[in-house]
């Protein structure tokens, strides 16, 4: 039996698509007649037939669902496959390199990524990114985990520690503010998430209680807890590759040994390797 052509698997995935012939055939740019005798081809070339009549509608039989699943799945991997072979011959600036990670981890390393074709970034939590990364969404992943897989490698890129930043306005000439139990509890605050993740673990080092807190702002990102330090709603902390943009914020560096450093790793699949367009950019020499 031979095997069908690619063409007559098109045909059958845009009529399995679409709600009848003719829609198929103006997604195909055929004639109705044209994709009616591609499918009689296909269906001569096949054990069973692909389609049964329901009423007036024709619709896939069992054995034709089947086919289609077999031609749609193979058809991604074709266009992965001749996507991977392009990279290996295309120069970088033709190419665009994906990277995923937080909005404010990005901004901290795109500076440090050299390369000369189009970077794009994809706005992604670290488990978001790795998940893209392996459905191969994405070229580079950004995260504090490595996956466990042998398809993975990762490269370290980053080592973050931890700053209390405030507003000079609500220091009043204290200069141990961030170790000071009463400065904590009762200056405002702005918390990561509902939870203060890293402020709850600083304070608790100091015996204050997480809920006695002044809290004046949650955001859900580091970056914008910095924007509100900077704006004066109070004290927070935040990974040391956050910046501040006020002059009037001061930040206190915290030690490791109560908040540990956070480590970062660019994760790709080890096939990127084989693109001679990204072997600068895969060194990581930040």
């Amino acid at each position: 039996m031979l095997m069908p052509s690619f063409e007559l698997f098109e045909v059958l995935i845009a009529a399995a698509e679409s709600r009848n012939l003719t829609d198929a055939a103006q997604k195909l740019k055929l004639s109705q007649p044209a994709v009616s005798m591609k499918l009689k081809e296909l269906e001569r070339q096949s054990p069973l037939p692909l389609f049964s009549l329901e009423g007036k509608r024709k619709v896939l039989t069992h054995y034709g669902r089947e086919l289609y699943k077999i031609a749609k799945a193979n058809r991604s991997a074709m266009a992965n496959l001749y996507q991977s072979l392009n990279r290996e011959y295309a120069s970088a600036e033709t190419l665009t390199l994906k990277v995923g990670s937080r909005r404010e981890l990005f901004e901290a390393l795109a500076p440090k990524i050299r390369f000369p074709g189009r970077l794009q970034f994809v706005a992604l939590s670290s488990q978001e990114c790795v998940q893209h990364l392996l459905d191969h969404k994405i070229d580079i992943a950004i995260s504090h985990s490595l996956p466990d897989s042998p398809e993975i490698m990762g490269k370290k890129i980053l080592e973050s520690s931890a700053n209390l930043v405030v507003h000079k306005k609500f220091l009043k000439g204290k200069k141990n503010a961030a170790s000071d139990p009463d400065f904590l509890q009762e200056t405002p605050s702005v918390l990561y998430l509902e939870t203060g993740h890293l402020l709850s673990e600083w304070v608790a080092h100091h015996k204050v209680p997480f809920e006695s807190l002044k809290v004046r702002g949650i955001a859900e990102d580091w970056r914008t807890v910095q924007a509100l330090v900077d704006e004066g709603w109070g004290y927070g902390i935040v990974p040391s590759y956050v910046p501040s943009f006020n002059p009037d914020v001061v930040t206190f560096p915290l030690p490791a040994s109560v908040l540990p450093y956070y480590t970062f790793y660019a994760i790709f699949h080890k096939d990127l390797k084989r693109v001679p367009a990204f072997k600068e950019v895969l060194e990581f020499k930040a």
